[in-house]
């Protein structure tokens, strides 16, 4: 039977000064490790562009302290040198591997897809999950190209975003790990691996239920507001006031009270 993995997208809590809130991210790790296979850190929903490297490995090490389940350093950067060079920084760090984005702004060919992937996986020794997100950087990973890259070793898996028929056709062509990026594919949970979630931190026994038509409209609403700006003002009902780093900042109160009743 496939053991079906839960990794969150955490967020970076952030003070008002702008410095990351360390105490409440590992906080929210340990509330969250319990049910949880994984962790995704300075992904999208962890405001991964706004932080530095120095921070980035500031987070990894403190979210170790909190738990031994997996942990995968997002990076998205469409320089495949400057991707190697962060990817070499963070090697000796007790991390699991990379969650590594499609090369966007460019809209590089499909060769030039497979060598920015082929070329980061010789580098690194760490396992590499392929992020494909054409609605973030206008780039599509075509099967063809997936398949291929399917055959570099240490490339273990995709986090795709294009549906649940592609998602079935990598399945099915591939040995990878497949993930789905979306939350409403939960409902299909069983066909691929599991979720890489934005929702996990809300609806984590939930989406272990299964189907639910009243979960799906939560998750629908909850998907209309920008993500991690929706993420973290609800989290922060239970954490305490978290900031933004320009250019996200925060919800009008009376949309923030609307999303928590629309929560609960």
């Amino acid at each position: 039977m496939r053991t079906i993995r839960f990794y969150n997208a955490l967020i970076t809590p952030f003070k008002k000064n702008k410095k990351i809130d360390f105490k409440k991210f590992k906080l929210i790790i340990k509330d969250l490790d319990k049910t949880h296979d994984g962790f995704i850190i300075a992904g999208s929903t962890g405001e991964g562009l706004s932080l530095s490297l120095c921070e980035k490995k500031r987070l990894i090490r403190h979210a170790r302290k909190v738990t031994s389940k997996k942990i995968y350093l997002a990076i998205t950067n469409p320089n495949t040198y400057q991707v190697i060079s962060e990817v070499r920084k963070c090697e000796f760090l007790n991390i699991d591997g990379f969650l590594v984005t499609t090369p966007m702004y460019y809209q590089a060919p499909q060769e030039g897809i497979y060598y920015h992937f082929a070329k980061i996986a010789q580098n690194t020794h760490h396992d590499i999950i392929l992020y494909n997100v054409p609605t973030r950087t206008i780039s599509n990973i075509d099967i063809k190209t997936i398949i291929r890259l399917s055959k570099i070793k240490n490339i273990i898996g995709i986090k795709e975003c294009m549906g649940l028929n592609k998602i079935l056709e990598i399945k099915k062509s591939t040995n990878m790990l497949v993930f789905s990026g979306n939350d409403k594919e939960y409902i299909s949970i069983k066909h691929f691996d599991g979720l890489i979630s934005v929702f996990s931190c809300f609806f984590i026994n939930e989406f272990k239920k299964g189907p639910s038509s009243f979960l799906d409209q939560k998750i629908e609403h909850l998907q209309k507001y920008n993500n991690p700006m929706v993420v973290k003002e609800l989290l922060a009902k239970k954490y305490g006031k978290m900031y933004f780093r320009l250019p996200l900042i925060n919800l009008h109160e009376n949309v923030i009270n609307e999303l928590y009743n629309e929560l609960n």
